[in-house]
């Protein structure tokens, strides 16, 4: 395994900027991270719930099978299968996979009882469903993150700020802090921030188009961390820079610095990101894989911009 490490994380007075953005990213995350904690701990009991997720599982089998058109083949057999055998765990699968479904959430409320022997059980499973509800509105990625719901001009900015809990931040941030300092000694502050909040949106226009954006919050600095690292890679292409590599051997040899050019870091994390997209069915999808493909492709045309403009400015100079 190889990690890049740059020329490590440069000091506040050589890249302010980027440490500004790292300070707004941990104001958010700090000021939010008591009110998604305890919410997000609410919401995970009750959809965890073996009851609640079975009963929600066969309301929402019913659901597919009154509204066949909406829905895929796998997801129609999926609800077959736990109707007619009584499957209680793919119930339970389809329970969890209701939450991400907005026609659904949408529409439960309005759902009738009709087909549903038990109506105590039915209303016991609508007063819970309600709360859950309740509590995805107080949580703080679905107020700020972009969902099939939500997702104006503000949403585009406020969820490249917003994060699920600490290693979602730490990893975003590392990573940031190491290819954004050195970034901005070569193009500037603005430059720095401009590319962060492009290749931000870029990614969630990304992921709406190539994933679909379901009724789970798009949250993450990793769309804009993708942007910057494909910007960095473009511009400094062919530069060795350095990296830790390190194999899980107890040996002398297998762990220490490499110096390896830029590209290596753009093509192991396209490729990685483009095989994640395809390997994981967007029902079923946590990680935004192809909302980092929108960040890098982003990245890479503005790489490929400020090449051609430097290029420009040098012939111009040189016909002088």
């Amino acid at each position: 395994m190889i990690f890049p490490i740059l020329n490590g994380v440069l000091s506040f007075s050589r890249a302010p900027v980027t440490w500004a953005i790292f300070f707004l990213n941990f104001f958010v995350f700090i000021n939010t991270y008591n009110a998604s904690d305890k919410t997000q701990s609410k919401i995970e009991n009750l959809v965890k719930d073996e009851v609640f997720g079975r009963t929600q599982g066969f309301v929402f089998a019913k659901f597919i099978s009154n509204n066949q058109n909406r829905y895929p083949a796998n997801l129609q057999n999926l609800a077959k299968q736990s109707l007619l055998f009584f499957d209680g765990e793919k119930r339970h699968l389809l329970g969890s996979l209701a939450m991400r479904d907005s026609f659904f959430l949408q529409n439960a409320s309005k759902i009738e009882n009709k087909f549903f022997g038990d109506q105590v059980a039915f209303q016991w499973w609508q007063e819970n469903f309600s709360e859950l509800i309740s509590l995805r509105e107080m949580h703080p990625s679905y107020s700020l993150g972009i969902t099939k719901q939500e997702s104006g001009f503000e949403r585009l900015i406020t969820y490249q700020f917003t994060h699920s809990g600490f290693s979602h931040f730490a990893g975003n941030m590392i990573f940031f802090l190491l290819f954004a300092s050195s970034l901005e000694v070569l193009i500037g502050g603005l430059g720095v921030l401009c590319t962060y909040l492009f290749a931000g949106a870029a990614a969630a226009i990304a992921f709406s188009f190539l994933s679909e954006a379901s009724a789970i919050p798009l949250i993450g600095a990793s769309g804009a961390v993708s942007g910057i690292m494909a910007l960095f890679c473009v511009l400094l292409w062919n530069k060795k820079v350095r990296y830790i590599y390190f194999l899980m051997v107890p040996k002398r040899g297998y762990a220490g610095f490499i110096s390896l050019p830029a590209w290596i870091t753009l093509i192991l994390w396209f490729f990685s990101d483009l095989a994640g997209h395809w390997a994981t069915p967007p029902e079923l999808g946590g990680v935004a894989y192809s909302a980092h493909m929108g960040g890098e492709l982003c990245g890479i045309i503005l790489g490929l911009c400020i090449l051609l403009a430097a290029r420009t400015k040098f012939t111009k100079s040189l016909a002088k």
